[in-house]
């Protein structure tokens, strides 16, 4: 139960799922993570980065701000890819 998750892409006529998308915790970095893969597409999105203070007391509007960001990003680039198909 550490927060990640893991959707995947519906599989197509029989074949095997074509991608997931999940969230990620590296421990190391202390950065929270959204990760596409999809076909030959591949993205990493940073949701949270736990190493820098927050510059106010609006840390959740941060944190909200930052994910709206990282989907609105990876959302982008699955419309384009979705585009040249």
């Amino acid at each position: 139960a550490n927060g990640t998750f893991v959707i995947r892409f519906p599989s197509e006529k029989g074949q095997p799922a074509s991608g997931r998308i999940w969230t990620s915790y590296d421990s190391a970095s202390k950065q929270h993570w959204l990760t596409l893969s999809k076909e030959s597409l591949a993205g990493k999105f940073l949701l949270r980065d736990n190493t820098k203070a927050p510059a106010s007391t609006t840390t959740l509007e941060a944190t909200e701000e930052q994910v709206q960001s990282a989907v609105d990003k990876m959302v982008k680039i699955l419309n384009e890819m979705e585009g040249k198909m």
